[in-house]
């Protein structure tokens, strides 16, 4: 829980270009919500590990959005989520968001203590978005169906809940088993079930693993 990955000390030496990270924490929610508060502690202390680790290249800033002012537009502007906080309905903000040189884009709306075991992955994953803006593409090829394309026709099963979360990471590309060759843009070739294909694809399985 509280000792980083090799994965993510690997992503945080890896950035080349300045991330800047915002963490938006209402005080008045921690005064309201302990929880949130104790919560509020450790996401600021495990991204001050973020930052030293990336000596430099990326930068923490920390904001207490309160009702109508700057913070509060900035955190509304990067589509952060708000909670009720009182009767007058004014709203506690928990979130982050991250921005890179190139103005790309990563939120996480707002931070709940239900998934703290899950905090590195997300911190991670937010910044893995941002060092590699470019997703790499998949082809899977398979002949099971687990719904690569767009969702699941009528009378269909549902998509696999594996190709949501690849799709997280990498765009998808999918590949018809009477396919004759493999789009030249794909940079992993995924082969779920490999049974029943023709001569053709084995030939083009083949050259893509050779080249």
């Amino acid at each position: 829980l509280f000792t980083l990955t090799d994965a993510t000390r690997s992503i945080l030496k890896s950035i080349d270009e300045p991330i800047k990270v915002r963490l938006f924490f209402s005080g008045i929610l921690g005064a309201q919500s302990p929880n949130h508060g104790i919560y509020f502690a450790r996401v600021r202390e495990l991204l001050s590990q973020y930052e030293n680790i990336a000596e430099g290249r990326l930068k923490l800033e920390i904001f207490d959005p309160k009702p109508f002012s700057d913070a509060e537009d900035l955190a509304v502007g990067f589509g952060l989520t708000g909670a009720n906080i009182n009767s007058a309905g004014d709203l506690g903000y928990f979130g982050l968001a991250a921005t890179n040189s190139t103005d790309d884009e990563a939120t996480i709306p707002f931070l709940t203590p239900a998934r703290e075991m899950f905090l590195e992955y997300d911190l991670t994953k937010m910044i893995h978005t941002l060092v590699n803006p470019k997703k790499p593409t998949v082809g899977i090829l398979t002949s099971l169906p687990i719904n690569v394309g767009a969702g699941p026709r009528l009378g269909q099963p549902g998509r696999w809940a594996v190709i949501d979360q690849i799709e997280e990471f990498f765009e998808i590309t999918p590949i018809s088993r009477d396919s004759s060759s493999i789009p030249n843009d794909v940079d992993i070739l995924m082969v779920v079930h490999p049974k029943g294909l023709k001569k053709a694809m084995l030939y083009e399985i083949d050259q893509f693993v050779l080249s």
